[in-house]
C-alpha cells in the first residue's frame, strides 16, 4: 500500500533530532545529500517520501541556509519562508512540501518560536527523539569494555562510508564541505535618485540593496512571503516599497532597511510612487481578509493611491475595467496614472480617481516619457509600442517582435526594450528568445545598439537617473549594469550566480 503523505512524520522528525544529537554527525550531515541519504536509509526505511525529501533538503543545503539567514539578523519564521522559497526553486518539490521541510529542519536546530508544521502529527520532537534513541540503545551490539556503544545513526554512516569511518574520525579536509548556496533570480532592478545604490526584486523573498561603485550587498530586506515581483525608490530615496506574489505590498526605510508598514490589504503586483513622493501606487491589493487568512491571488482591477507617510488609502481607481491590473506608472507630473491590463492600458485622473482615457494596448509594462507626452507600453507578447498620452493614439511600434519590458532614458533620448529585435528570415518571432536589450531613438524609432551579454531571455530593463547607465535583469539569474557611455557595450554584474565580471 502506498504510504499517505507525510504517514512517518514521526520518524522523520525523530531521524532529524537524533542525527543533531549525534555529535559524530549533527550538521555535516544535514549539509550533504549522499551522507544524509545513507543515514536515512538506516532510519527510515518504510518512509520514502520523508526520506526522499529530506535528502533533496541536504543537497540543497536548506540545514545551512537556516542557520545563515539567522546569523545574518533575520528572525527564525521569515529564515524559514526564505529558505522554503529557496529550495522550492532549487528542486521539483511543491510549495507545501518545501514549507514543510524548513520548519521541521527549524525546529530540529533548535531556532526561536519554530514548532513542528502544522497538520502533522503532534508528537513533540523531543518525545520522538527520546524514543528513536531508546530503541537504537536496545538493537546496539554489547559495548566493549571501556568503550560507550554508537549510536544507530552512528553506526548506520560507518556501514556505509568508504573506510568506515564516521565525519569525527576523518581529518578535516576530508569532512563534507558544504556547496556554494545558489543565488536567488533577480525580477527587476531600478536605481536609487542619488545613484548610489541599486535595489534588486528577488526571487527568494527578498529585496536586496546594493552599493552601485563596489556591487557589494548593503542591505537585505526580507519579510515577503512570496517572489518579490515589484520594487520602487521615493523621490527622496528615503522609502523603498516593494510587492511580492501572493502577499501584500511593503515600505521600508532605506536608512535603517527595517519595514515600516505594510501598505494594501490583500496581493498587489506593482508599485509605484508618485514624483513628489507623497503617493504610492499598487497594482492591486484592495480585498480586505479576516484575521489570519492569507490574501489570496484574486482578481483585482482596482489601482490603489495610498498616501505614504500615514499608510491610508486615498482613492482606487473607478471605471468598467474587468481585467486585473498587472502594472502602474506615474506620469511625470503626477497628475495622471497609467495602469496595464493585459489587453488595455489606462489613463487616471490621480486627483479624483476616474477614468481618462482607454488604449488599446496589450501587455503588461508601462513607461512615460520624461515630458509626459509619450506612453510605452510592452509585454503580453506584443512588440513594444509608443502611444501619444494625451490623444491615445498610437505613434508607432518600437520594436519588431514582442519585448518583455520597455523604459524611457531619462534624458528622453532613448528607449530600452527587454528584447524585441529583428528575427532571422523566416522565422516566427515570438519563438525566438531574444537575449537582448535593445536601444532605440525616441525621435526617429532607429536602432542605437544591441547589448548582449545574458545567456536567457532578458525580462527587464531600467536607466539611471543620469541616463548614463541600464540595468537589465534576466532569466539566467543574474543583473547587469550597462555602461552606455562607453563605445564598447562593457557591463558589469551585480549579485546573481557567478562572479561579476
Amino acid at each position: 500500500m502506498v504510504a499517505r503523505p507525510w504517514e512517518h512524520a514521526d520518524e522523520a522528525r525523530a531521524a532529524l533530532r537524533a542525527i543533531l544529537d549525534d555529535p559524530s554527525l549533527g550538521m555535516a550531515v544535514l549539509s550533504s545529500g549522499r551522507l544524509v541519504a545513507n543515514v536515512l536509509e538506516d532510519m527510515l526505511p518504510d518512509a520514502p517520501r520523508e526520506r526522499a525529501v529530506l535528502v533533496m533538503a541536504a543537497q540543497a543545503g536548506l540545514a545551512s541556509a537556516l542557520r545563515d539567514y539567522v546569523q545574518q539578523g533575520i528572525d527564525p519564521a521569515t529564515a524559514v519562508s526564505l529558505a522554503a522559497v529557496s529550495l522550492e526553486n532549487s528542486s521539483p518539490l511543491d510549495p507545501g512540501t518545501c514549507r514543510w521541510v524548513a520548519t521541521e529542519l527549524a525546529a530540529a536546530l533548535g531556532l526561536d518560536g519554530i514548532q513542528p508544521a502544522p497538520g502533522m502529527p503532534a508528537t513533540a520532537t523531543a518525545t520522538a527523539a527520546a524514543a528513536a534513541a531508546a530503541t537504537a540503545q536496545a538493537q546496539a551490539p554489547p559495548a566493549a569494555p571501556g568503550t560507550e556503544p554508537p549510536t544507530r545513526t552512528a553506526r548506520a554512516f560507518a556501514d556505509r562510508s568508504p573506510g568506515g569511518r564516521t565525519p569525527a574520525a576523518a581529518p578535516p579536509q576530508e569532512r563534507p564541505r558544504r556547496g556554494k548556496r545558489r543565488q536567488p533570480r533577480a525580477n527587476r532592478a531600478v536605481f536609487s535618485p542619488d545613484e548610489l545604490l541599486i535595489a534588486t526584486a528577488d526571487s527568494d523573498g527578498s529585496a536586496r540593496l546594493w552599493d552601485l561603485e563596489t556591487g557589494r550587498l548593503v542591505h537585505l530586506l526580507a519579510g515577503h512571503c512570496g517572489e518579490v515581483r515589484s520594487v520602487a525608490f521615493s523621490s527622496d530615496g528615503q522609502l523603498i516599497a516593494t510587492a511580492a506574489a501572493g502577499d501584500v505590498a511593503r515600505l521600508w526605510d532605506v536608512t535603517t532597511a527595517t519595514q515600516v508598514r505594510q501598505i494594501t490589504r490583500a496581493h498587489a503586483r506593482d508599485v509605484a510612487f508618485s514624483p513628489d513622493g507623497q503617493l504610492l501606487a499598487t497594482a492591486g491589493g484592495s480585498s480586505s481578509q479576516p484575521a489570519g487568512v492569507a490574501a489570496p491571488i484574486a482578481t483585482d482591477s482596482y489601482a490603489l493611491l495610498w498616501h505614504t507617510a500615514t499608510g491610508k488609502l486615498v482613492r482606487r481607481t473607478s471605471g468598467p475595467v474587468v481585467d486585473d491590473v498587472k502594472a502602474v506608472s506615474f506620469s511625470p507630473d503626477g497628475r495622471l496614472l497609467a495602469t496595464a491590463h493585459g489587453s488595455s492600458a489606462w489613463l487616471w485622473d490621480v486627483a479624483t480617481g476616474s477614468q481618462v482615457r482607454r488604449l488599446p494596448a496589450r501587455g503588461h509594462a508601462l513607461s512615460f516619457s520624461p515630458d509626459g507626452r509619450l506612453l510605452a507600453t510592452a509585454g503580453g507578447g506584443d512588440p513594444a509600442r509608443l502611444w501619444d498620452a494625451a490623444a491615445g493614439t498610437l505613434i508607432r511600434a518600437v520594436t519588431a517582435s514582442p519585448a518583455r519590458d520597455v523604459a524611457f532614458s531619462p534624458d528622453g533620448e532613448m528607449v530600452a526594450t527587454a528584447g524585441g529585435g529583428l528575427p532571422p528570415a523566416g522565422i516566427t518571432a515570438a519563438i525566438i528568445p531574444d537575449n537582448s536589450v535593445w536601444l532605440w531613438a525616441v525621435q526617429t524609432g532607429d536602432l542605437i545598439r544591441k547589448l548582449t551579454g545574458h545567456q536567457d531571455q532578458v525580462q527587464t530593463v531600467a536607466f539611471s537617473p543620469d541616463s548614463h547607465t541600464l540595468a537589465s535583469t534576466g532569466r539566467d539569474k543574474t543583473t547587469r549594469l550597462w555602461n552606455l557611455r562607453s563605445a564598447r557595450p562593457d557591463h558589469r554584474r551585480i549579485g546573481g550566480e557567478g562572479p561579476a565580471r
